[in-house]
């Protein structure tokens, strides 16, 4: 509670509260309030280096039971931001987020409670990139985001920038008066490869987007958008 990461010459830091660089990453039964990020995850931020084995069923990341309220982040991820881009190109990613609640936390770039990004080439001349890298899985399940806002940029509530295979579930989940300044009030998702993606018995109440995309803004080069059983 009230951890504080100030910004520093040449880049800002990771993690308000907490700055985790493993193969995995899990939260249970936490609490994280009016932690602030100058840079990337107010409450926490997860990556790993390139060069760090993964384990045999992959690197995962799993939230639950947990609350996140009234964190914020410079950057992107006003709760939690995840870093997937140093990871292996030949790892794969799960992300699991369950009976967890995001209430009034905010980012200035994506994501005003979540954000989720993985590239699969590392920051430098393209023809250096090592290659495609294998899927991110996105399990949200039983959560509920309320109040969130991306004050500079695109979603409110969460923001998915993943240039792999993804393959993301939303089940049960409440987004209610999420905000963004640009895409995606609710949910941005930016896909250049192959996504399934599926909301099923969920609610949307009274999100808001200043561009396009009061509750969704979807970007894809490919896949399937089912939305089923969903409430606006």
């Amino acid at each position: 509670e009230h951890g504080q990461a100030e910004d520093w010459l040449g880049g800002g830091p990771y993690g308000g509260a907490s700055h985790a660089q493993s193969s995995n990453l899990d939260i249970q039964h936490c609490s994280f309030s009016d932690n602030e990020s100058g840079y990337l995850g107010g409450g926490v931020w997860f990556g790993s280096r390139r060069g760090c084995d993964a384990p045999e069923e992959g690197r995962r990341i799993v939230v639950m039971d947990s609350e996140f309220a009234e964190n914020h982040a410079a950057g992107g991820g006003g709760a939690v931001n995840i870093n997937a881009s140093r990871l292996h190109e030949e790892d794969t990613t799960s992300v699991q987020i369950e009976r967890t609640s995001f209430n009034g936390n905010t980012s200035g770039s994506g994501g005003g409670a979540v954000r989720v990004y993985r590239s699969c080439c590392p920051p430098g001349p393209p023809w250096i990139c090592p290659g495609e890298c294998l899927p991110v899985s996105m399990d949200i399940a039983n959560c509920e985001f309320v109040g969130n806002e991306s004050t500079d940029s695109h979603g409110g509530a969460a923001s998915i920038n993943v240039y792999s295979d993804l393959d993301l579930t939303v089940s049960d989940t409440t987004f209610d008066a999420n905000v963004a300044d640009s895409h995606g009030g609710a949910v941005h998702i930016d896909h250049e490869s192959s996504v399934s993606a599926r909301f099923t018995d969920s609610t949307f109440v009274d999100n808001y987007s200043m561009a396009h995309g009061g509750v969704f803004y979807v970007y894809l080069h490919g896949g399937v958008f089912p939305v089923d059983d969903t409430l606006d």
